[in-house]
């Protein structure tokens, strides 16, 4: 598992009820059950990356308000308080948090 899936995962086990997108770099990135998610609900190609060949599928950060929005559409509840964003920040991490 490579840093940025340890530091994924650190926060998905809390919040296993949610679709995290994780930001590396310039892109948003799924993994896992949350790959399929994007791969189902915003026809994005899933790949097996990284260590361990994790299933990923990933946007650019350009395209991720359009993401959300998709989901939004199609009855995913959007949670991208202040506060979530604060509290990632200082983690290191950037996540838009979408409730299933």
């Amino acid at each position: 598992m490579s840093a940025s899936q340890r530091q994924y995962w650190d926060v998905k086990c809390q919040y296993m009820d949610v679709v995290l997108f994780f930001k590396l770099g310039k892109f948003y990135e799924l993994y896992e059950l949350d790959a399929e998610t994007g791969q189902k609900e915003l026809d994005w190609k899933m790949t097996l990356s990284g260590v361990g060949k994790c299933r990923q599928v990933g946007i650019s950060e350009s395209g991720i308000d359009d993401a959300v929005e998709k989901l939004v559409v199609r009855g995913y509840m959007f949670r991208g308080t202040l506060w979530w964003r604060k509290v990632l920040l200082c983690m290191g991490l950037l996540l838009w948090i979408v409730l299933l």
